[in-house]
């Protein structure tokens, strides 16, 4: 029988270093426990203070690579396996959290934030199909504080996360639940 392929995805099990909350727990493995259960919120959480929202999916750079490893576990030829480093990143085992396959529901969506526009157009386009098709793709323009919840982060914490990222590049939308924008 043949093994199917791994693609590896990390998780934070604290916010980085270069991120005003360096060195606190993120709660990934709790939030995505909540988006397979099914729970999208946790009322306000006495040591915080915050509500504690499902992570349904996380955005990472490289677009058409992240695509096309999703829609290989898609296929039935590969799983997506998630983890987080039990220490230091790097330096440190990694424990596994979560695996995909093609049963998951798992899927990815095109992101792109803009700075241009009417002032009535949202910053964010998310696209279902590869950037350079024609426009009538499906198109949404999602709040950035909802696309901030449903990463598990809250508005604050995603556009410190992501401050770093090069807006004129696409990004992907990593789904672990069935939901789309």
């Amino acid at each position: 029988m043949n093994r199917l392929k791994q693609y590896r995805l990390g998780i934070s099990r604290t916010f980085p270093k270069t991120h005003s909350r360096a060195g606190e727990e993120t709660r990934f493995e709790l939030k995505l426990k909540m988006a397979r259960d099914g729970v999208k919120m946790f009322p306000i959480d006495p040591e915080d203070g915050e509500n504690i929202y499902a992570k349904l999916h996380t955005i990472r750079k490289n677009y058409p690579l992240w695509k096309h490893r999703v829609d290989e576990v898609n296929a039935g030829r590969a799983e997506l396996v998630l983890y987080e480093w039990e220490g230091l990143p790097r330096k440190s085992k990694q424990r596994e959290l979560f695996r995909f396959n093609k049963d998951s529901g798992i899927g990815t969506q095109m992101i792109m934030f803009t700075t241009y526009g009417p002032a009535h157009i949202p910053p964010v386009i998310v696209r279902d199909d590869d950037y350079d098709v024609a426009p009538s793709c499906h198109t949404a323009f999602p709040e950035l504080d909802v696309l901030a919840r449903n990463d598990g982060l809250s508005f604050d914490d995603f556009r410190d996360w992501l401050k770093h990222y090069d807006p004129s590049k696409p990004l992907a939308i990593i789904h672990f639940t069935p939901f789309r924008y």
